[in-house]
């Protein structure tokens, strides 16, 4: 219950905020990120993006969250 609560209310802070954010993922006894998440709410951008770039993965995608999420390794 927590967990799904934590979920909505992420989701809707970015839809309401038409926010993006960016985490950095550092492994434990590094202090280099080794990921970057990228976090957009839903919109035009990211639904074209998505629909374009990984159409299978859109159509799943697009009906059960609102969110776009691109994890990228730090090189």
């Amino acid at each position: 219950m927590q967990c799904r609560s934590l979920d909505i209310n992420f989701v809707q802070y970015f839809v309401r905020q038409a926010a993006a954010g960016i985490i950095h993922v550092v492994l434990p006894g590094s202090e280099e990120p080794v990921y970057l998440v990228h976090v957009f709410s839903t919109c035009e951008f990211t639904d074209a993006h998505m629909a374009r770039t990984a159409p299978q993965v859109f159509s799943v995608f697009n009906k059960i969250t609102d969110l776009m999420i691109i994890i990228l390794k730090c090189d």
